[in-house]
């Protein structure tokens, strides 16, 4: 299971913040362990740059982070 991504904040037409994002990523984390499921973190592995001009999505080079990021775990399992 992956967590959420982190966003850009300064886009606050969107209203989302990070901190709300932990909280939700820590009960992702309950039920993935709650589970014996593989748990990714990915929340602080995105930089601005890594995001779509809407500050929430990853771009194309986001994506690519999250998979070695991933690839990583899976390879260490």
């Amino acid at each position: 299971m992956l967590t959420l991504t982190n966003i850009d904040e300064q886009i606050e037409e969107k209203g989302y913040k990070n901190e709300q994002i932990e909280k939700y990523n820590e009960v992702i984390k309950e039920v993935a362990s709650e589970r014996n499921l593989t748990f990714v973190d990915i929340l602080g592995v995105l930089t601005k740059e890594d995001l779509s001009i809407d500050g929430l999505h990853p771009n194309a080079n986001g994506h690519k982070k999250i998979f070695q990021k991933v690839l990583r775990t899976v390879e260490n399992s």
